[in-house]
């Protein structure tokens, strides 16, 4: 999609609180001087990640399906004593995904609460970011305004064992409604493109021996969890890992919103601290949520490139208009001062690559095809900045692909379950796709924020790149040696 058309949906998406058609999506964007065909109208909104597919053709943003909803934050003994809310995961997933914490304004009573800030041990916190996953846990806890002071490199990102952070105030609270341990807060997102959440204070009451009271609110927040927890075991089968904590907890509370959108509900972070069934686990170098004591495989039913080869997926990007990485190759030969694209494509499928002819020679046609319609038009002189990237981006896909061949001539069932080099190989690819998409559009559009992330993104993926490797055919070399027979 262009910068534009995906600002477009964006913005339509993120408020509308309504299930909408596509002629609603037409006519917003119509009126932003975008026009497109019924049919590109419906594949770029499927392409946007926060759309859920509804029946009789209408579709619904996050923004539609989680304002307004209640859900339950449980404070633990530390708040209480402190008379604080540490905001950390507790509006997950029903806010804008990387939101940072400290942005959210809780209201109570129609008012916005005060912030204090606190210091605490750094260890303290894990509970608060379990589902933004442990390893995003130290850089999100760094980009906590409270923060500002303390400086970090990229990819060096070392807090101290006492932190700052900011919390809620909760004494306008307190001055109402004493809370204790077992009282909790029924909360509601009331504005969702600034991330406003109202509190509701629950004192649970007491029986005369100081044990809380089971009624029947407690019996409907029981069959919560059992909810909670069935539909969270079904986006392990029908969505896997997903592509962060966050969003399958997204897709748990959508797949059964009738009964998990209720008043008496439970809180998420108790379903899965107290489920028999669900644990974290590794997916790469990233945690997620998945059947207790049992591994995520790499690739599997809801993986997009589990039918057929990798490297032929990876192949298969080299001709879509999608991710135009023909446009990055061209433009990096017409660059380069090459008058064919012989060279270029020797670069990027070299002779000692191991791939059907047909491929090679399909890919050699068509980019040929896209010298000649390009070299016309190409200037030398105004192109970007970022054409010194070009070749950094040629070499990684050049680098996955020959990787990608020697992994599927392994072709062990054993590498998919036990090796954490393929996950984060898989993941890594996805970066890449995402990178491609972004350099598809017009360069000169993207934001410096963008163009940043994109060459941090890069140079990760060349940092981490020769371990993976490395762990990748020590993988596969083991288990060639396990496999072998003597006859």
């Amino acid at each position: 999609m262009t910068t534009n058309l995906e600002c477009g949906i964006q913005d339509f998406v993120a408020t509308a609180l309504q299930p909408f058609s596509l002629d609603d999506l037409d006519r917003y964007l119509r009126s932003r001087h975008i026009c497109l065909s019924r049919k590109a109208l419906r594949e770029s909104l499927l392409e946007y990640a926060f759309v859920f597919t509804m029946e009789n053709d209408m579709f619904i943003g996050r923004a539609g399906v989680f304002t307004g909803q209640p859900f339950c934050i449980l404070p633990q003994k530390y708040e209480l004593d402190n008379r604080v809310l540490i905001p950390g995961h507790r509006c997950v997933p029903f806010i804008q995904p990387d939101t940072n914490p400290d942005t959210i304004v809780f209201t109570y009573d129609g008012s916005p609460l005060p912030k204090r800030i606190i210091e605490i041990e750094l260890y303290k916190l894990d509970p608060y970011y379990a589902l933004f996953g442990f390893e995003y846990k130290t850089s999100v806890i760094a980009m906590d305004s409270a923060n500002k002071d303390l400086h970090f490199t990229a990819g060096d990102i070392n807090l101290p064992p006492r932190v700052k952070i900011t919390a809620v105030d909760l004494g306008p609270i307190f001055d109402k409604t004493p809370l204790h341990i077992g009282s909790y807060f029924i909360a509601r997102v009331t504005d969702w493109l600034h991330t406003a959440v109202e509190l509701q204070p629950i004192a649970v009451s007491r029986s005369a021996g100081n044990a809380l009271v089971l009624d029947e609110h407690a019996e409907r927040v029981l069959h919560w969890y059992t909810v909670f927890e069935n539909s969270l075991l079904s986006v392990f089968e029908k969505e896997g890992p997903c592509a962060s904590i966050e969003e399958q907890l997204m897709y748990a509370l959508y797949y059964e919103k009738d009964k998990l959108f209720v008043p008496d509900c439970g809180s998420i972070e108790k379903c899965i601290r107290r489920s028999k069934k669900i644990d974290t686990a590794m997916f790469g170098v990233e945690t997620r949520l998945w059947y207790k004591n049992k591994k995520i495989p790499a690739i599997c039913a809801w993986n997009k490139i589990q039918n057929g080869p990798l490297h032929e997926y990876l192949l298969s990007l080299l001709l879509s208009p999608y991710y135009a990485v023909y446009d990055c190759v061209v433009r990096d030969a017409l660059h380069r001062g090459e008058f064919d694209m012989q060279n270029a494509l020797e670069r990027l499928l070299p002779q000692s690559l191991d791939i059907d002819a047909d491929w090679r020679q399909n890919v050699s046609k068509f980019y040929e095809m896209c010298y000649e319609v390009l070299a016309p038009s190409y200037n030398h002189f105004t192109d970007g900045p970022l054409a010194g990237v070009r070749p950094r981006i040629i070499a990684i896909f050049a680098d996955f692909l020959e990787l990608a061949v020697k992994i599927d001539a392994a072709t062990h069932d054993e590498l998919v379950y036990e090796s954490c080099g393929l996950v984060t190989f898989l993941q890594m690819i996805e970066q890449l796709e995402q990178i491609l998409a972004a350099f598809a559009n017009d360069i000169d559009e993207l934001q410096e924020y963008d163009r940043s992330s994109m060459l941090t993104s890069i140079a990760g993926i060349e940092y981490t790149l020769p371990d993976v490797r490395d762990m990748l055919l020590h993988d596969i070399a083991r288990l060639n040696k396990n496999n072998f027979t003597v006859i």
